[in-house]
């Protein structure tokens, strides 16, 4: 997907992507395709330059939510999933610390917007 989309950049050009999870894999495998990110959730090199757009978007995908900053949790972007009990993930513990301490409640997830750049390899 993210090949078709950076087919018609420019080479150099950069496009925004966003995501919601509430599980820390998924969180790590789409930010490493970015070149800056908020929140970075790993190195705490937040991209504040993203926040503007990541209210954008957000608004535009969660019309009735809103966007926390700036932990950048939208609640209840979840509202038909539970569980009995949370699942554990075999990963960096502290990413996943991070995640029980901002999402604590199933329902809830942390929105994430970065940017990837088109560059002369491929993408």
């Amino acid at each position: 997907m993210l090949d078709a989309e950076l087919s018609s950049v420019p080479e150099g050009d950069e496009v925004y992507y966003s995501w919601r999870t509430r599980n820390p894999v998924a969180w790590s495998a789409h930010a490493k395709v970015c070149t800056r990110l908020l929140p970075s959730l790993v190195d705490g090199n937040d991209d504040g330059s993203l926040q503007d757009v990541a209210l954008q978007i957000a608004n535009t995908l969660y019309p009735d939510r809103a966007l926390e900053l700036p932990n950048m949790v939208i609640r209840n972007s979840y509202p038909n999933i539970t569980y009995h009990r949370q699942p554990s993930y075999q990963t960096d513990g502290a990413l996943t610390e991070k995640f029980r301490r901002l999402v604590p409640d199933t329902a809830d997830a942390i929105f994430t917007v970065g940017a990837i750049r088109k560059s002369g390899s491929a993408a």
